[in-house]
């Protein structure tokens, strides 16, 4: 896909006295193989950005360019393209795996929408790839979520994610709803998948430690407006908006462990 780009994006939610800013003039770049880190407190813009990275919220103004194309010129198979290359790992690792499916069917799934054409038993051989890149075992191929913990629910959406072997992926705040323990190692893994497969991410979190482990470069958002934006050892040493500064005094420590 090449660079990811949005220029001057705004969006409205609802009209009239009830109409909520949620973005407001932001502009940000994704480079090939790098993360992109997107913060700010609950309700700043990121998840909105987020889903129009993906396409999947209509911009009022503004520009999304995936390798300079323009996106809302994409014809049906350029589109269709565009959506096998872009992914998203998810907060809530159980809202991304149906209870009434199986692990396996739930990895499944993605190869199912993209690539009707594949032959059950290639489907599975790509799905089973894809748990092994996120340390998930295979042999759990047939058990339902409410049998998995939480690492390995958010490892399973972590194999739904790159299944399709996307190259890029927004991180919605993907170690959240972890336990500290296990934060770490999930943060490995997003490293490890990286230098793999080359991925790009847009990672969202309001969380430094999280930055600090994935993100070189940085958007600081505010009420939907990018208020700081910089390499992140930077903005991390000499941040030039209060806001910022606010931010990086609640500092959580993510300690890496190994694998688990």
């Amino acid at each position: 896909m090449s660079r990811l780009v949005l220029e001057e994006v705004h969006k409205t939610y609802g009209r009239g006295r009830n109409a909520v800013e949620a973005v407001r003039g932001v502009s940000l770049t994704v480079e090939p193989g790098t993360t992109l880190g997107l913060i700010g407190e609950s309700g700043s813009g990121k998840s909105t950005l987020g889903r129009i990275c993906l396409g999947a919220e209509p911009i009022d103004r503004g520009r999304l360019l995936a390798g300079g194309e323009d996106f809302a010129r994409f014809g049906r198979e350029r589109l269709a393209e565009f959506r096998r290359k872009t992914s998203i790992v998810l907060q809530e690792p159980e809202l991304a795996l149906n209870p009434r499916r199986t692990l396996g069917q739930s990895v499944t799934e993605p190869l199912e929408v993209h690539f009707p054409r594949l032959a059950p038993a290639e489907r599975r051989e790509r799905a089973e790839h894809a748990m092994e890149l996120a340390h998930l075992d295979p042999g759990l191929w047939d058990r339902y979520p409410r049998e998995l913990s939480g690492g390995q629910q958010q490892r399973a959406g972590i194999a739904r994610a790159v299944v399709t072997e996307p190259e890029f992926v927004v991180l919605d705040e993907p170690t959240a709803s972890l336990d500290l323990s296990v934060r770490g190692r999930i943060l490995d893994t997003m490293r490890e998948l990286q230098d793999r497969l080359g991925l790009s991410y847009l990672l969202i979190t309001h969380d430094m430690a999280t930055v600090s482990a994935l993100a070189e470069r940085v958007v600081v958002l505010y009420k939907g407006v990018a208020v700081e934006t910089g390499e992140w050892r930077r903005v991390r040493r000499d941040p030039e908006h209060e806001y910022t500064r606010t931010l990086l005094s609640a500092v959580l420590t993510v300690r890496r462990h190994g694998r688990g």
